[in-house]
């Protein structure tokens, strides 16, 4: 059997392990682990490559995947209450300097209701009547 072989065997052996198949002893483990440590210390080119994804657990790069995207999110979060809180610091350093000019104070705005907006719509409409003389 060459070596390939062997090592393919072994991480099929320990895949089946660690994946929830019948278990095994510890000892039997571990003597499958140093068999393929062994291996792969003797061909360097039988080494999973780790830029294709392989020779981590299915449900280890799931998870690592999970948390990347989390902190990707996590971190744009971060970056929009930092604008928000720059972009209010500066609001209020701009009302600062205005209120220092003269005296100026809020001033509510009263809510439009929707019977005001009737009647501007009810006199523009009276306004551009066809029998209404100009």
């Amino acid at each position: 059997m060459s070596a390939a072989e062997q090592v393919a065997r072994l991480r099929d052996q320990i895949e089946r392990v660690t994946s929830g198949a019948p278990a095994i002893s510890d000892a039997e483990y571990d003597r499958l682990f140093r068999e393929l440590q062994a291996l792969e210390a003797e061909h360097p080119e039988l080494l999973p490559n780790p830029q294709s994804g392989s020779g981590t657990h299915p449900l280890y790069q799931m998870w690592k995947d999970r948390l990347d995207t989390e902190l990707v999110r996590e971190q744009a979060r971060a970056d929009r209450r930092a604008v928000r809180a720059r972009e209010l610091a500066a609001w209020h350093e701009a009302w600062r300097a205005y209120k220092a000019r003269g005296s100026a104070e809020y001033v509510p705005l009263p809510k439009p209701r929707w019977w005001n907006l009737l009647g501007w719509v009810l006199w523009i409409l009276r306004l551009h009547s066809p029998g209404r003389p100009n």
